[in-house]
């Protein structure tokens, strides 16, 4: 028998999406940069007496503390350069703006990694800027790591022994960390502040990727999807290097293509997203396998497909309001109940109504609107199909 044949092998369940298992490129030169760094602040560390004895019970709150500082580095130096503070995340905590409410919400296994979202105002000097909320993560941990030791050697901390350590301490750690973020180096949906300079700086192709990024991720939320500038999408999936950025705008692609009902094209960004999931974290990679339903109940009108995907979500992920709303539409869709489904329209568009009034919800309630019309088009022309079957 002939083996089945697809082009997108992945979405229709001939291969199996990548499992989330580690996945390091250039590590080994990553490490080898860490121990270096740590190396350099060793003189630091063996100030304080006790270091060695209690290493874990004083560096996990204090790491805690200087990826809050590096984060916030980055945030205040988005805000100086004129990008806007969309969301950020603190270990397993994530605040994040949700059609201008800002929520508070917990990740899973997300250890002490930090990371901030910005939005341009305006796509004008965007590397340099980009270069300079970059560069203040680091910068803001080897200040925060020098003031720390002056404090400690000036003040009389020492009278304290436990806040000498855990001083001391903050002060090693957050050098370690400083420095070492400055190397370019990369891990599973990971790339370390140097890494992020180092495209910026001296790859024109990953700099032009980033940048038609950033004017995509600020296109969220002022223009519709299926309006996005093409050469800003095709600026962004030209550099095929499997990398979280890749995956990142192999998505953007996706999501416009998919407003401009462009079957075919959707489907094989979607592949091409589904190819990468191995490298994304939780929340994308359940965004990704929900999508994959809602594109397979939708487009393709599979519903055995659509519920085998569904049936692989986590449920204990969260994902947004508005985005389950639309699955359980076009999962009712696909199944013929089209009462059911209008009903879930009708709770969406409430859910809508309750955002603040701002231009990202405005265009969220436009489309929501338009995609009724194609719901009731969708009714009609399967009354007429079952219709003509009967008749046959």
């Amino acid at each position: 028998m002939e083996a089945f044949s697809s082009d997108t092998p992945i979405l229709d369940l001939v291969k199996p999406i990548p499992s989330g298992k580690p996945r390091l490129g250039a590590l080994p030169t990553g490490l080898s940069l860490l121990l270096a760094a740590a190396a350099l602040a060793i003189p630091i560390g063996q100030a304080t007496e006790n270091w060695q004895n209690n290493p874990v019970l004083l560096g996990l709150p204090v790491l805690l503390v200087l990826v809050t500082v590096h984060e916030f580095g980055h945030a205040i130096a988005a805000q100086l350069v004129g990008f806007h503070l969309q969301g950020m995340s603190i270990g397993p905590v994530a605040v994040s703006n949700e059609f201008g409410r800002w929520k508070v919400g917990l990740r899973r296994l997300h250890g002490v990694a930090g990371m901030i979202t910005v939005t341009l105002d305006r796509v004008r000097c965007v590397r340099h800027r980009y270069a300079w909320i970059i560069l203040a993560g680091p910068l803001a941990n080897v200040v925060t790591a020098l003031a720390a030791f002056l404090v400690d050697l000036f003040f009389p901390i020492r009278e304290s022994p436990l806040l000498h350590e855990a001083l001391l301490t903050f002060a090693f750690l957050s050098f370690c960390v400083g420095i070492a973020n400055l190397f370019p180096f990369h891990g599973k949906g990971f790339n370390s502040d140097g890494r992020t300079l180092q495209a910026l700086l001296c790859s024109p192709e990953e700099a032009r990727r980033l940048i038609s990024l950033l004017a995509l991720n600020c296109s969220i939320r002022r223009i519709p999807v299926k309006r996005w500038n093409q050469r800003w999408i095709r600026a962004a999936v030209a550099l095929s290097d499997n990398s979280l950025l890749h995956l990142h705008a192999s998505w953007h692609a996706y999501l416009s293509a998919n407003a401009r009902k462009q079957e075919q094209l959707a489907a094989q960004h979607l592949e091409d997203c589904l190819t990468l999931a191995g490298i994304a974290g939780l929340q994308m990679r359940e965004l990704l396998t929900l999508e994959a339903a809602v594109f397979t109940a939708w487009f393709r009108r599979d519903a055995e497909k659509a519920k085998t995907w569904m049936n692989r979500l986590d449920k204990k992920q969260r994902v947004m309001k508005i985005v389950d709303l639309r699955a359980k539409v076009v999962m009712y869709c696909v199944d013929n109940k089209f009462d059911e489904a209008i009903s879930k329209w009708n709770e969406g568009m409430s859910y809508v109504l309750t955002l603040p009034s701002t231009a990202h919800r405005d265009l969220l309630e436009t489309s929501w609107r338009e995609w009724l019309s194609e719901i009731e088009e969708r009714r009609t022309s399967t009354a007429l199909s079952t219709v003509r079957a009967g008749q046959t």
